[in-house]
């Protein structure tokens, strides 16, 4: 918004000073500053971007805002006998140690995906196969700080339990 109030100032600045010869210019100054706008809105949006196209599937939970830095979003797809999917991006603007884990919780057999390293746009995708009857837990960990759903969360086809 700065850098389009300058650019505004500096056009109509040229403009009266030489209203011929600079007034192409001016529009071509305020455009580019358009641009970069809407270049920032779309690095701004990469994470989550990026994220849907490793869940397929319908939105069942989210986005979420956690309180420790990230949002959450979570994916179910009746494909592969039900399948839940979920990543998280990071809010912090800057690189940090992000963990996400999805957890099978109706399953006598311990079940799990987890992803997690140094991340600067998101941590996952965590996906279960053959979770259309089945309840899971996520976990998520930013910076050192931590967030987890409830044991049964979502169960059979992302009904929230």
């Amino acid at each position: 918004m700065l850098a389009k109030t300058l650019l505004a100032l500096f056009a109509a600045t040229a403009v009266a000073a030489n209203p011929v010869a600079h007034d192409d210019r001016a529009v071509s100054i305020e455009d580019r500053a358009v641009s970069i706008e809407d270049r920032a809105v779309s690095i701004e949006d990469r994470a989550d971007i990026e994220g849907r196209a490793l869940c397929a599937g319908n939105l069942i939970d989210g986005p979420r805002k956690l309180s420790i830095g990230g949002t959450l979003r979570v994916y179910y797809s009746s494909a592969g006998g039900g399948t839940n999917c979920a990543y998280v991006t990071n809010d912090l603007g800057k690189e940090v140690f992000m963990y996400i884990s999805l957890q099978d919780t109706s399953s006598s057999a311990f079940r799990l995906d987890d992803d997690y390293g140094d991340f600067s746009q998101f941590a996952g995708a965590v996906k279960l196969d053959g979770m259309a009857k089945h309840c899971f837990q996520v976990l998520v960990g930013i910076d050192g700080k931590t967030w987890m759903s409830r044991k049964d969360w979502h169960c059979g086809g992302g009904k929230v339990a």
